[in-house]
């Protein structure tokens, strides 16, 4: 049987915007002793591994993915996304986008649920693809042990209608960074700690912890090379200047990957997934109130 009463829950903060289109000393995720039984993603493209070509709506560029073999064009980076890092942290294969699974197939490790485009409105189907695919599962693992990993945010600053589409793009800043967005993602972040001591207090047993996206840009953005990075203000991918649509326009890729912090005009580069999941690992100004670690042996 599956136990539904204790889950933990990861969900990531409203990202700094950049106005954009491997050092030794950089943070790398490790691989823990500590396994879970499974993982659950759910989010917007950030995380998406291919649940959004079986949609109708896959990556334009062959750029993506170029540095993972598996399946090119699936992830909406060069390489690896935060989700992959923390299943490999956790002695767990990648997650094979859900829509991929045949119905006679049976979910094993987990399931991503992730696809582009998608905002907070939009969650309430994975949510259901979730419930129902957990109900019909042959195998038995044990929820309470398991990890629900949540990305969202970002299309939801991009896409929203009232900014206007792809408003990072549409910006003219006077600084390295989208003023307008960022003072609202951080009143916007302002307001989550609170909201999951609430949700924490309805759900008893449940553990949740918000992994700081903007403070991790913020950090690099103020010391790169610190990080093994030397370009903050560029894509790594070439981007449709005329369309003014901050995704990759063909497959022209930068040759220094690991030093980019974005891959295109919004999504980051392998490494930025890295080091984010590097730092949620082991530190607790980071993922709050305590670190990836210690969630998961609470």
């Amino acid at each position: 049987m599956m136990k539904l009463a204790y889950i933990s829950f990861l969900l990531c903060y409203f990202l700094l915007v950049n106005y954009s289109h491997v050092a030794s000393d950089r943070p790398r995720p490790f691989k823990s002793n500590i396994s879970i039984p499974a993982l659950f993603v759910f989010g917007d493209s950030w995380v998406d591994n291919g649940n959004g070509k079986y949609l109708g709506n896959p990556n334009p560029s062959s750029a993506y993915g170029v540095d993972f073999k598996v399946d090119n064009q699936s992830r909406a980076t060069n390489g690896k996304t935060m989700a992959d890092f923390i299943a490999r942290t956790f002695g767990m294969p990648c997650l094979p986008p859900f829509l991929s699974l045949k119905k006679s197939e049976s979910i094993q490790f987990g399931a991503n649920y992730a696809s582009r485009w998608v905002n907070c409105m939009d969650l309430d189907e994975q949510i259901m693809l979730f419930k129902s695919s957990v109900e019909n599962s042959r195998n038995s693992f044990d929820l309470s042990k398991s990890l629900i990993f949540i990305n969202m945010g970002q299309n939801d600053m991009d896409l929203n209608k009232k900014l206007g589409p792809f408003s990072i793009s549409q910006e003219k800043p006077t600084t390295r960074c989208v003023e307008r967005l960022n003072k609202l993602a951080s009143q916007f972040n302002n307001y989550l700690p609170q909201m999951l001591e609430d949700l924490q207090s309805t759900l008893p047993g449940s553990n949740f912890v918000l992994l700081d996206v903007y403070k991790v840009f913020e950090d690099v953005f103020s010391e790169p090379s610190s990080y093994g990075i030397s370009d903050i203000s560029h894509s790594c991918c070439a981007i449709d200047s005329v369309k003014q649509i901050p995704i990759c326009k063909n497959g022209e890729v930068c040759s220094n990957r690991n030093q980019y912090a974005f891959f295109d005009g919004i999504h980051p580069t392998e490494v930025m997934n890295s080091i984010m999941i590097s730092r949620c690992l082991k530190e607790s100004t980071i993922c709050k109130p305590i670190n990836l670690m210690k969630l998961m042996m609470a």
